[in-house]
């Protein structure tokens, strides 16, 4: 069974607006996907990640033999990096598809009223290695942020004690690309990890599960119950 975990490393020596305008960017990006997606959606449909980026990226993006796409993407969003353009492209997917399928479940149930539009708010990006995050030690690292003029490599500090406790639980999972969070005057990096674990020999009908819902607005729920349905707790 995949398991994954996610853990939080405060970024130091910053200030509350370091990656303002890497943010703004990125979310102005996402709404321009939108547009371009809500007018290609019969085409993207059905499409999975990486199907959706071979689909929409000669729409956008100049190449040799390419060089006059219908949405110039390339003009007004300059030198923006390659990897987070897909992840621009996979994160406008989502809300698009998320707006579709809810208004056709309001049409066929017009109870409340009518969702609105996709539309992205502040949206934070990832930091792909090699492409726009470098580790120089254990403690510091490298990211490409958008300046306001540039997309520059900047070097930052990583707190000690969140290294140190992800080298001891983490180090034998596979890392995967960090996600810029804020949390109050900090700035943040969410590293998701994974790792395959072997389900013990228990009979299935001996099996005692335990679920939690991490509500967005709420405490989370924990139920615990059996493999026939019967709610422990």
């Amino acid at each position: 069974m995949k398991i994954t975990t996610s853990y939080n490393i405060r970024i130091l020596n910053t200030s509350r607006r370091e990656f303002h305008e890497t943010v703004k960017i990125y979310t102005e990006a996402v709404n321009f996907l939108i547009d371009v997606m809500m007018q290609k959606w019969e085409l993207i449909a059905g499409s999975n990640g990486k199907e959706t980026v071979t689909l929409i990226e000669p729409y956008i993006h100049k190449t040799s033999s390419n060089p006059y796409p219908e949405y110039d993407f390339d003009s007004q969003f300059y030198k923006f990096p390659c990897y987070l353009r897909r992840s621009a492209i996979a994160k406008a997917k989502g809300m698009v598809q998320s707006y579709k399928s809810n208004l056709q479940s309001w049409k066929e149930n017009p109870i409340g009223k009518q969702p609105s539009p996709p539309k992205a708010i502040w949206e934070t990006p990832a930091f792909y290695k090699n492409n726009m995050h470098e580790r120089i030690d254990d403690y510091t690292i490298r990211l490409k942020i958008y300046t306001g003029k540039d997309w520059v490599y900047k070097t930052y500090s990583l707190r000690k004690t969140d290294v140190d406790y992800i080298k001891h639980y983490c180090s034998a999972r596979t890392e995967m690309a960090p996600v810029l969070r804020r949390k109050g005057r900090n700035w943040e990096l969410c590293y998701a990890y994974e790792e395959n674990r072997k389900l013990n020999n228990t009979p299935v009908w001996n099996r005692t599960i335990l679920s939690v819902d991490l509500g967005l607005n709420h405490a989370c729920v924990c139920s615990v119950m059996q493999a026939d349905g019967t709610i422990l707790g």
